[in-house]
């Protein structure tokens, strides 16, 4: 299993879409699954501001990773999946 990260950096927090992050993910899965019959999960942590908190929100994402699954590849972190 190979693992890649993402930063999506944007000009405001407040342009931060969920919606769209997971819809970018899914289409990304969907492309890699065409081509190379690969299936795609991925993790989502929370939007930062200041680039010092990229390590909990990649540590998040991580998390949220561990929920991924078959019929759910894109899987967002929620305190609910905090278990620290």
């Amino acid at each position: 299993m190979k693992h890649f990260v993402l930063i999506f950096h944007l000009p405001q927090l407040e342009d931060f879409s969920l919606d769209q992050c997971r819809q970018i993910l899914l289409n990304a899965g969907d492309m890699v699954k065409n081509y190379f019959g690969v299936t795609l999960f991925a993790g989502i942590g929370v939007p930062i501001e200041y680039p010092l908190r990229l390590c909990e929100s990649y540590q998040e994402a991580r998390q949220a990773f561990s929920q991924a699954q078959g019929n759910s590849p894109v899987a967002v972190f929620s305190q609910e999946n905090d278990t620290s």
